[in-house]
């Protein structure tokens, strides 16, 4: 949360819809025992994570973009 990385309500609403959709199951019977079972923890954690890598990626390419300088193999075989 520090770095302003946080999953949403709505967004762990989406994941358990998702999740029913793919494995067929009924959301309101599954959104229940995702609950009960605290599962849903795990769930906002995986999301959490995802988020967290995604920005380390896309901060990483931009460092990449600015500091690298990418030339054609035929320039450097040579060499």
């Amino acid at each position: 949360e520090r770095e302003g990385i946080r999953v949403t309500a709505e967004e762990a609403e989406a994941a358990v819809r998702a999740l029913a959709k793919d494995s067929g199951q009924a959301y309101d019977e599954l959104r229940k025992t995702v609950w009960e079972n605290g599962v849903i923890t795990a769930m906002q954690e995986r999301m959490l994570a995802e988020k967290a890598l995604e920005r380390l990626y896309g901060e990483a390419r931009k460092v990449m973009a600015d500091k690298v300088q990418l030339r054609p193999f035929s320039e450097v075989a040579g060499k």
